[in-house]
């Protein structure tokens, strides 16, 4: 269970997993980790995997940052009884189903979301939280749900397919029922994907649907997507550490593994961002019209 513990794992492409769906089960991702502390899983490609990135219990001070995560059936993303702090930034989660979470103390930042999104509580499960940068076991929980901090993201809204669950729904309606604070302010929601009760500024167009298209060409990969950019976009901020407080039950900060202060001031394209206004998603110079845009 330990063994990704302060891991690093970049630049690798991971594709074509669990391809013939003839068993099911537990454990079955393109990264599967148990305990991931201060682990960082970087400028990765996960393509045609089942479930992407799947980081279940004790994931504290990790970080999921610029990675490619695409035609995937179940999720690009689940996070399974975590305590947190988790930073998922600057990354692009492109399948129909993007984000699962059943965890509590994160922070989505920069993402481009193409698809549903589902929240929900584990009430039942007592899960480990660690003291800061140790595999020290600091205490136990129960997953309440909340304590997230969701900035600058652009939600799609694409998904329309049924799913297994009431609780997948486009954009941060689905965390609408958490019983822990949210910080959400600076996203872009388009079509289906609709704001949650606690954002504080956004943009909202649910008359446009984003199209988009992974173009591969030898073993570059390039997105094509075309947006008509509001005139006004959402008053957004540079996030750092400083902004993003404390995971509530390990009461430590969104820091680096070394304790060191994160600005999120660079994109997927490591391109400088505007600063104090940076743009909504991972790529600081999308613009208005059609995009063709490298991202592997």
């Amino acid at each position: 269970s330990m063994g990704a513990a302060f891991s690093l794992i970049e630049h690798n492409y991971i594709h074509d997993i669990w391809t013939k769906r003839q068993f099911n089960g537990a454990e079955i991702a393109g990264i599967k980790f148990h305990a991931a502390i201060d682990t960082r899983i970087l400028n990765n490609r996960i393509q045609n995997v089942g479930r992407g990135i799947w980081l279940d219990w004790m994931a504290q001070g990790t970080r999921v940052s610029k990675n490619l995560v695409y035609q995937n059936d179940m999720e690009d993303l689940f996070m399974e009884v975590n305590h947190g702090p988790t930073l998922v930034d600057n990354n692009l989660f492109l399948s129909p189903n993007s984000i699962v979470t059943q965890s509590q103390g994160g922070a989505l930042i920069h993402n481009l979301i193409a698809g549903y999104i589902c929240d929900f509580p584990d009430p039942n499960r007592f899960t480990p939280y660690h003291v800061p940068h140790s595999t020290d076991v600091a205490g136990l929980s129960t997953i309440f749900s909340g304590d997230y901090r969701v900035y600058n993201n652009i939600f799609l809204g694409n998904a329309t397919h049924k799913a297994w669950s009431n609780r997948y729904n486009n954009g941060m309606i689905s965390f609408k029922g958490v019983q822990l604070p949210m910080w959400v302010s600076g996203n872009m929601y388009f079509n289906l994907a609709k704001p949650g009760p606690f954002d504080t500024c956004y943009v909202l167009n649910p008359d446009e649907k984003i199209e988009f298209n992974l173009v591969e060409e030898g073993e570059n990969v390039y997105l094509e997507i075309s947006f008509n950019m509001p005139e006004q976009l959402p008053a957004t901020q540079l996030i750092s550490t400083e902004t993003l407080g404390v995971a509530k039950m390990p009461r430590q900060k969104f820091e680096d593994m070394d304790g060191k202060l994160i600005v999120f001031n660079t994109d997927y394209l490591s391109v400088n961002r505007k600063s104090p206004n940076p743009v909504p998603g991972p790529v600081e110079s999308i613009f208005s019209g059609k995009s063709r845009i490298k991202v592997w």
